[in-house]
């Protein structure tokens, strides 16, 4: 099977979407150049790149990550989707056991994440979330090294906010970038 020796892989400039299974099982895939045109990964798009190390969607429209893309990616430490003005969402499963994960950087339009979204990424002990998002799933940190949120806004803000508010595992530091008001 030739993925399996696949390492590195550059995308055109016209690529908007990676498919469902695109790379699934590309276990020797340690390196992707994303366009910023790319705007989704859909399901189970790179389900079991246990090489692949890092991942980032730096485009300027909508984006959206379906459920289990990255799940079994064991050696992804980092995962970045910033620089999109409008909403982006993180579907159910998408980091399922990416026991690496340590640093995630999402942007203040991610609207929603999904059920389990970080479930089992036992390294991951910080990530800063946002009031904008409207839907947060079930367990979304279960099993999960998750130790401190960095909430941006005031601890007024994270009182109010029900969306997030109730649903961390027990033991997770809230830090509020912003005092109080």
């Amino acid at each position: 099977d030739s993925a399996a020796y696949l390492t590195d892989i550059v995308l055109p400039s016209t690529l908007t979407t990676i498919g469902q299974f695109a790379y699934t099982g590309c276990s020797a895939l340690e390196r992707l150049i994303l366009p910023d045109s790319v705007t989704s990964v859909k399901y189970r798009a790179f389900e079991n790149c246990t090489s692949l190390r890092s991942f980032a969607m730096p485009g300027e429209h909508r984006q959206s990550v379906d459920s289990y893309a990255f799940s079994g990616c064991t050696s992804l430490q980092s995962f970045s989707m910033v620089g999109y003005p409008g909403k982006a969402e993180i579907a159910d499963h998408v980091f399922s056991g990416c026991k690496n994960l340590t640093q995630v950087s999402l942007s203040a339009n991610v609207v929603s994440i999904g059920d389990n979204a970080f479930e089992n990424c036992t390294n991951l002990e910080s990530i800063t979330l946002y009031n904008t998002i409207k839907e947060f799933g079930e367990n979304v940190f279960q099993n999960s090294g998750l130790k401190t949120v960095y909430f941006e806004g005031t601890p007024e803000e994270w009182n109010a906010n029900t969306v997030i508010n109730g649903r961390l595992p027990a033991g997770v530091t809230v830090v509020c970038t912003k005092p109080s008001k």
